[in-house]
């Protein structure tokens, strides 16, 4: 699954405070209407719109 940039999550709140419903926002940016609600929801209850820090082990090798 491909990662939203910051000013793509920005631009779908800013698409979605103007109006557009989820689904006009989905088929616009072309990602499933599950990404679109859970960006929007993740804006309302106050997230920051930065990638959230990855868990798991870190890499051995650094390339």
């Amino acid at each position: 699954m491909a990662q939203l940039y910051t000013s793509q999550r920005s631009a779908i709140i800013y698409a979605h405070k103007n109006g557009a419903t989820q689904v006009q926002l989905a088929n616009d940016f072309g990602y499933s209407r599950r990404t679109i609600y859970n960006t929007l929801k993740r804006y309302s209850e106050g997230e920051k719109l930065e990638n959230r820090e990855k868990s798991g082990r870190p890499a051995i090798i650094n390339l």
